[in-house]
């Protein structure tokens, strides 16, 4: 038997060489129920497994995927790791005025927003982890020519969810730069290439490359995915005020 993770010759139940489980199972929705219970430890393998991962997405991602997990940080660990950094310099750097207004409006519209903000962003790993289990199925079906099964997809979505709060914490700090006169970026440019980027390390894992296409077609599911989700609030608040 191959070790998948170092490619050696393996004899017992686990590798010699590297440490990791000879049969080692592939990702499927069992695999994460068994990685929400476990211990939350994204530095198990050493203390640049987080590093690496911001510093090559894809190739962490596709390494998952085909079962070299020893030296990657695990999906669910980093997705609730960078909520906790994000939320962290969310409560020091984020704009409160908004809260302070809505804190103050008797609408009820808003009560309801307001309550919605709160449950997510309190629970905002929970929060992610199950919005990205739909949106993994709109991509499981309109990139079914990569081979990835639904499971996969999901594995894929937890990572671009954890990237974008690392995005999101440098957006928080430009942004507060900007209030304070240091204005380095436009937060319209740094929307564009937040999207972009994440289309980007999306395309390397479906096709290897960087492809337009695939990054357009990405995006745009997206998109959809945020206009589909906006309804559904609003479907939910009409329904709360009995119009249905």
């Amino acid at each position: 038997m191959i070790c998948k993770n170092c490619t050696r010759e393996v004899s017992g139940h686990f590798c010699s060489h590297c440490g990791q489980k000879s049969a080692e199972p592939p990702v499927t929705l069992a695999y994460f129920s068994q990685q929400l219970l476990s211990k939350i430890n994204p530095l198990h393998a050493g203390n640049a497994t987080l590093l690496g991962f911001l510093l090559h997405p894809a190739q962490t991602i596709v390494d998952f995927i085909q079962c070299k997990r020893m030296q990657i940080a695990q999906p669910l660990s980093v997705l609730f790791v960078t909520s906790g950094i994000y939320l962290l310099f969310n409560a020091y750097l984020g704009d409160h005025t908004l809260k302070a207004h809505i804190a103050a409006t008797d609408s009820r519209n808003i009560v309801l927003i307001k309550y919605f903000l709160q449950s997510f962003y309190q629970n905002l790993g929970f929060s992610l982890l199950l919005t990205s289990l739909p949106f993994a199925w709109l991509t499981h079906i309109s990139f079914k020519w990569a081979g990835y099964r639904y499971a996969e997809h999901v594995a894929i979505q937890l990572y671009l969810v954890s990237y974008g709060l690392v995005l999101s914490v440098l957006q928080l700090v430009l942004e507060h730069w900007r209030v304070q006169g240091f204005s380095l970026m436009s937060p319209t440019l740094f929307t564009i290439l937040f999207y972009t980027v994440l289309g980007l390390v999306f395309s390397k894992v479906m096709s290897a490359e960087y492809h337009l296409q695939i990054v357009v077609k990405y995006l745009l599911l997206m998109l959809l995915f945020i206009v589909l989700l906006t309804m559904c609030g609003v479907v939910f608040l009409w329904m709360q005020q009995g119009i249905f």
